[in-house]
């Protein structure tokens, strides 16, 4: 019987240049993962924030080599988590308890920043399900 845990937590690792050194999504509860484990970490190890602000979900979509709708699914949903927790971390947006990303903790070493991110599930399939397939085709 699956879970009922809806929150996931995302962690992302940068360097002191806001590059992309690491990332996970897993629930937040069982610490299960969501999908591949860090299913998208080709495409962004070595990303700077920025770059993963600024690029479109078309964009995104169009990069997927996914051969079934749950793996495109699961794609999307990693990368819009990862982009709705770099808007917190940049100050885009609130990130308060009413939002569905919210900023958990900020872990400072001389080489590297950790942010741990809780994210509502519900929040992420809206803005999938809003997509409404604009990105096929």
């Amino acid at each position: 019987m699956p879970c009922t845990d809806i929150t996931d937590k995302l962690t992302i690792t940068i360097d002191n240049d806001d590059r992309i050194l690491d990332y996970s999504l897993e629930k937040l509860t069982c610490g299960g993962q969501v999908g591949p484990d860090r299913m998208i970490s080709k495409w962004l190890i070595g990303k700077t924030v920025s770059e993963v602000l600024h690029t479109e979900l078309d964009q995104f979509h169009a990069l997927l080599k996914t051969k079934t709708d749950l793996k495109e699914y699961l794609a999307l949903k990693h990368f819009m988590a990862v982009q709705a927790g770099f808007a917190v971390y940049s100050g885009c947006e609130a990130g308060s308890i009413s939002d569905h990303c919210t900023l958990d903790s900020i872990e400072n070493t001389d080489e590297k920043t950790v942010v741990v991110f809780h994210q509502d599930v519900a929040g992420v399939v809206e803005q999938i399900k809003s997509c409404g397939g604009c990105c096929k085709g």
